[in-house]
């Protein structure tokens, strides 16, 4: 006789239930949600636009469709939880239910990189070394490593210019 296992379930809620692997309850749900000003994760930030709001998915929806015409609540559903679904919206339709919805708070999002030097160059370094090089760029009247990295770079690149080192 054969005995069929069940999958293992994805959600459980805090009572043990939640035999379907696509339940969640809607204390889990919501319970990671972050200020929508805070720059999150797109999954809170819909998610946390549509509560504070009191929108209908539906409504948010159909305010995407004008962007992605086969975009659908159910798509705005798993969007909402994009770490069960690996899907998250684009940025151009979150704007999109942002200046429709919640123009206000739009303007309260931080830009991922607001640097106006845009490029960036690394280093990584063993500790040591890294506690020495700090009191000798003091020395040299540096503020930050920063400044220093930023001088140096600078005097390499115009040494550079004046010779060809071909």
């Amino acid at each position: 006789m054969d005995v069929k296992k069940e999958p293992p379930s994805v959600c459980k809620t805090e009572d043990g239930g939640g035999d379907h692997p696509n339940m969640i309850t809607r204390e889990s749900k919501y319970q990671n949600t972050t200020d929508l000003s805070s720059g999150g994760s797109s999954g809170n930030e819909i998610t946390n636009l549509r509560v504070s709001h009191a929108l209908a998915a539906r409504d948010m929806a159909e305010t995407v469709q004008g962007l992605y015409p086969r975009f659908d609540r159910y798509l705005l559903s798993k969007c909402e939880a994009p770490e069960l679904y690996g899907i998250e919206i684009r940025p151009n339709a979150l704007e999109r239910l942002y200046m429709k919805y919640a123009p206000e708070a739009w303007k309260k999002r931080r830009s991922r990189d607001r640097h106006r030097r845009k490029r960036s160059i690394r280093c990584r370094l063993d500790e040591n070394v890294y506690q020495d090089l700090l009191p000798i760029i003091r020395r040299k009247g540096f503020n930050t490593v920063q400044d220093w990295l930023e001088s140096l770079i600078k005097w390499f690149v115009v040494e550079n210019r004046r010779h060809t080192w071909d």
